[in-house]
């Protein structure tokens, strides 16, 4: 398990002020960024990022396909409404066509 030490900003300025004039600006903060400055703040590990990763890869997989399934009987149902508008198209044309002529 992965501890953290809390640092209040006082003490963050304190350490830095130690450690800027012997590694230099850049290294103090990165040293520093180490510690955290609320306890909430909390370090994660590869691991729990790339599960937190794996499980959105899985919501976003079944909302795809949910939308997708959606889509096709959308698309299912104008294709038949297109069908049958056309063929009763073709049925008043015809009733046209042979009541005038």
């Amino acid at each position: 398990m992965i501890t953290s030490m809390v640092l209040t900003q006082q003490h963050r300025n304190a350490v830095y002020d130690v450690w800027a004039p012997q590694f230099g600006d850049e290294v103090a903060e990165a040293l520093i960024s180490h510690f955290t400055i609320r306890d909430l703040d909390v370090p994660v590990t590869k691991e729990f990022v790339e599960v937190k990763v794996s499980d959105l890869r899985v919501e976003m997989h079944e909302g795809f396909g949910s939308v997708r399934a959606g889509m096709h009987e959308g698309f299912q149902r104008l294709t038949l409404w297109v069908a049958g508008s056309m063929i009763s198209s073709a049925g008043v044309a015809v009733g046209i066509a042979s009541a005038v002529g």
